[in-house]
């Protein structure tokens, strides 16, 4: 079984109702994108996937995760994407 996760956007609670509703061993994670920004815990976000038991096979940059590391704020089309 794979668990597949998109656009968490710092939504620790959110990362936390779906991890606790698996009921199966995991034979890997994939990881969509957008796991920070908008919500207000995208370092515990971070921490939690980082220190997941199953093997995270793929974790591609959404959006979100390529402006903040190249400084493209200018591309989110919302004040709220930019802070």
């Amino acid at each position: 079984m794979y668990l597949i996760l998109s656009d968490i956007h710092g939504n620790l609670s959110a990362l936390d109702s779906i991890l606790n509703a698996i009921t199966h061993n995991l034979d890997g994670v994939i990881l969509l994108g957008d796991n920070i920004d908008y919500g207000m815990r995208s370092n515990d976000v971070l921490s939690k996937l980082s220190s997941l038991d199953s093997k995270i096979l793929v974790n591609i940059w959404g959006n979100h995760e390529y402006a903040i590391l190249n400084k493209a704020y200018e591309s989110f089309s919302t004040e709220r994407g930019v802070s």
